[in-house]
């Protein structure tokens, strides 16, 4: 039957209520993704937009949520709420910065998620807290699709900004959206990372529609991590081979080890960074694994030319374009630090061959220019030599005889 908004809230009510009843004595913390709306995409950036209240309550988010986290969501479908005392869980609608939303491209603050991000995470560096982020789009752009920025430039921006100002009180954060398996290291304007993004494969199957994408198996993640600050400290991916289904077994198994199959000594910003800098090796076992981890195995050792290794290794070290573009020009073994502004002399558009005539005929003329008033002063000091080289001159020599 055909979707509507109140089928969608619908869908996703019967979920929250499943994971409610097999999780009773669990926090179950609800995000948004970009299809939970109808038509999909368009959140409102209206703050206080009645979706908001409606899909609380038809997905039943009012009984996930506190009282008092359930009346922020309804300011644009984000809150935060304390997991114990000094950690704390926010909980972010990044589709209202999502480049497929036509609904708040021009809004300078959709839903004024920025304001109330920035001052949620200015009262828990006051209050000595630490916070994780989940949310469903995240920044940055897709490593299977060159070029490709899933928020709008200018919102990617700000985002950004955010997180290098709060990296101190932003000790995990957690994102979906891609349906692949990934991860993005967030930097500080001097190129050290201070931040890792995890990007979490999808428990829905999809053959993407944009080309060479491909496709994913089901997968579930379980991440350890630090209840005192909330840091990542590992994390098991399990996954459903569709493969093996089709023939009659079904079982979810272990895919892998963060840890153990990455050969990591924990999952820190400067570990993360080092092993997506390794990939760039020839015949990088290690970037080979995650090759194949990226579509949750479902393609294994897929062909990846160069240009493909640069598109993951660069979406995974860089989260804003420019420096996304600078880093598939250089080989991103040789420098971790943020580029210059700038851009390089190799990107800048060539001189016309117009403006170099013109330019040359102007330094002519001037030169002819400079020519002529040589001539002229010469001439003007032969009319007026001075007074004491006069055959008119005094006995004295002090001047002209009257």
């Amino acid at each position: 039957s055909t979707l509507d908004l109140q089928k969608n809230a619908q869908n996703i009510g019967n979920i929250s209520l499943l994971l409610r009843s097999v999780f009773p004595n669990t926090s179950i913390y609800p995000v948004l993704g970009n299809h939970d709306e109808y038509p999909a995409d368009a959140y409102p950036p209206a703050p206080g937009s009645d979706y908001y209240t409606t899909i609380l309550h038809q997905a039943h988010f009012d009984k996930l949520l506190t009282n008092d986290t359930a009346a922020q969501f309804q300011t644009g479908g984000y809150y935060s709420t304390l997991s114990r005392p000094g950690l704390r869980v926010m909980g972010l609608n990044t589709n209202l910065l999502y480049s497929q939303n036509k609904l708040t491209g021009k809004s300078a603050d959709p839903a004024q998620q920025f304001q109330w991000m920035t001052a949620t995470l200015s009262d828990a560096r006051k209050n000595n807290e630490k916070v994780i982020l989940l949310s469903h789009v995240p920044p940055g752009l897709f490593e299977k699709y060159s070029g490709l920025m899933w928020f709008y430039n200018e919102f990617n921006t700000q985002y950004v900004r955010i997180l290098q100002n709060f990296s101190d009180v932003i000790t995990s954060q957690i994102y979906g959206h891609e349906h692949t398996d990934s991860y993005r290291i967030l930097k500080d304007p001097k190129g050290a990372p201070i931040g890792v993004l995890f990007l979490a494969p999808a428990v829905t199957p999809w053959n993407s529609s944009l080309a060479g994408v491909g496709a994913n198996n089901p997968s579930i993640r379980l991440y350890t991590y630090n209840r005192m600050d909330g840091t990542v400290l590992n994390y098991q991916q399990y996954y459903l081979n569709l493969a093996s289904l089709i023939k009659g077994t079904a079982n979810w198994t272990l895919e892998y080890d963060a840890k153990k199959d990455y050969n990591v000594g924990d999952l820190s910003p400067k570990s993360m960074l080092n092993l997506a800098l390794s990939f760039n090796s020839d015949n990088s076992v290690m970037f080979s694994k995650y090759l194949t981890y990226n579509s949750v195995s479902q393609a294994v050792n897929p062909a990846c030319d160069l240009d493909c290794k640069m598109v993951h290794i660069c979406s995974i070290t860089e989260l804003e374009r420019m420096n996304f573009d600078l880093c598939k020009t250089v080989n991103p073994t040789k420098t971790t630090k943020m580029p210059h502004p700038s851009p390089p002399t190799h990107h800048r558009r060539p001189v016309s061959k117009t403006y170099i005539y013109i330019i040359v005929g102007l330094a002519a003329v001037v030169f002819i220019l400079f020519i002529v008033v040589g001539i002229i002063c010469i001439r003007r000091r032969r009319h007026f030599i001075p007074y004491r080289f006069s055959r008119f001159s005094n006995s004295l020599g002090r001047g002209p005889i009257n």
